[in-house]
């Protein structure tokens, strides 16, 4: 069985699994939220655009990769569940094709718990530049309250995540 199946077990994996829909679904609003104001990106010669289109889809493609950032960070949690079902339920198998941090999870428990922080880490940097990009002037915006939204639930994370963060073999203390 995957070493990291054991990750954040019992209570402190039961406060972490939440953030996953939530992340998800959040993600898929934010989206949402930047289709409804920037429409359809460009598909013709982009030097035509003008300078508010230039920023419209500069902050676009920022909350783009702010969605994507959230989106794998739920991944990460997705998998840590799907572990912990495996160890009670024979009948779901391994994973067909093994990448890391897509299928599966890095092979200590340790090593898990600090690659989820570092997505942690890198969601929130994204969201912060997304958020600083939709800044007062949007304020009240569907993008800028999902940001926020998101922001929140990456923090909330984060403080769990310290909580439970396991005891690190003298062997993985490298990585």
């Amino acid at each position: 069985m995957h070493a990291a199946s054991t990750l954040w077990r019992m209570d402190a994996k039961r406060e972490a699994y939440p953030f996953a829909g939530a992340l998800c679904v959040a993600a898929g609003n934010l989206m949402t939220a930047v289709h409804q104001a920037a429409g359809s990106p460009p598909t013709d010669d982009v030097d035509d655009l003008s300078a508010d289109d230039r920023r419209l889809w500069t902050a676009a493609g920022v909350a783009y990769g702010a969605a994507a950032s959230c989106a794998a960070l739920s991944a990460r949690l997705l998998l840590v569940e799907r572990e912990a079902l495996r160890e009670h339920v024979a009948e779901i198998d391994a994973p067909r094709r093994f990448e890391l941090g897509v299928t599966t999870l890095e092979a200590t428990e340790a090593r898990a718990w600090r690659a989820t922080v570092r997505a942690a880490a890198a969601a929130r940097a994204e969201l912060a530049r997304c958020a600083a990009l939709y800044s007062a002037r949007e304020r009240g915006s569907d993008v800028a309250d999902t940001v926020r939204q998101l922001t929140d639930y990456v923090d909330e994370l984060a403080a769990v995540l310290e909580r439970i963060e396991p005891n690190a073999a003298p062997e993985d203390s490298s990585v």
